[in-house]
């Protein structure tokens, strides 16, 4: 598998938090990419020997599982001396709908406005600011807050009492935006992801093919969750995501049919490819 170690690029990450890794693997091999919205459990000796695979000791692995049971994420089950985890049915749906912008099109418009929302005529302030930054609006001031078009309208009594406008597009504007999503930082890391996983080609044993593909998706997945999915017009110039996105969509299918070998060996739902 010439190109960097997918292994080297994972362990780089100061901290490595197996509770996000166990997440990837939950939505990536359990539901198989979001697309099974009811999975069947898996086996601790079968996630034991995945989160080996990918360099993760047991303890860790037990601890990390535990704390996404504490958490509601996961569900423990028993069946005599044996184990397995399985997702609650509220991570489902939270995991079904981060599958479809992680493995969806590129849902970036070509161009698009950006709504205001000021709060100073509501009764109360706090719920409405909760119910926006729910909504992906970020805040500008204490009482005004900025979203992208395609963000819904929040469904909510005090809707009523928020004054929504379109905002014109300036530099200012655009600066604002650019600050408020930290945009630069992100494109900064999507193009990390772009140098460490374009170069990785070449025929992959099943081992290697799911190393590339659990870390390949990780990776990924923490980056496009951050994006906001901004109109083309607010991004810079050199904006890296769509460039990320076809190297992540490469990638997963070039692991697919072997990485199902492995799986379909170690108790997994064998995804379809």
């Amino acid at each position: 598998m010439p190109g960097p170690n997918p292994l080297t690029i994972l362990h780089s990450q100061a901290p490595l938090r197996v509770w996000s890794l166990i997440v990837t693997i939950f939505g990536d091999v359990v539901m198989d990419r979001g697309r099974d919205h009811h999975p069947a459990p898996v086996w601790t000796s079968d996630l034991m020997a995945l989160l080996a695979l990918l360099g993760i000791d047991a303890g860790h692995a037990r601890t990390n599982l535990s704390r996404l049971v504490a958490n509601g994420t996961l569900q423990r089950g028993k069946d005599g001396r044996r184990t397995d985890y399985r997702l609650s049915t509220a991570s489902a749906a939270d995991f079904a709908r981060a599958a479809a912008v992680i493995y969806g099109a590129d849902t970036h418009q070509p161009a698009g406005d950006m709504i205001l929302a000021a709060l100073d005529l509501c009764a109360d302030r706090k719920a409405a600011r909760l119910a926006l930054e729910a909504d992906g609006f970020r805040f500008l001031s204490s009482t005004l807050a900025m979203a992208s078009r395609h963000e819904r309208v929040p469904d909510m009594p005090l809707t009523n009492e928020v004054i929504f406008a379109v905002a014109t597009s300036t530099p200012a504007l655009r600066s604002a935006v650019n600050k408020l999503w930290h945009l630069d930082d992100l494109n900064h890391a999507y193009s990390r992801f772009v140098t460490a996983f374009d170069p990785v080609t070449g025929a992959l044993e099943p081992e290697e093919a799911v190393i590339l593909r659990i870390v390949v998706t990780h990776m990924f997945r923490r980056l496009v969750l951050r994006d906001p999915l901004l109109p083309a017009a607010m991004l810079p110039a050199d904006w890296q995501g769509h460039a990320a996105r076809a190297v992540f969509m490469r990638q997963i299918k070039r692991t697919a049919r072997s990485s199902d070998v492995w799986f379909s060996r170690h108790g997994f739902h064998t995804p379809t490819s």
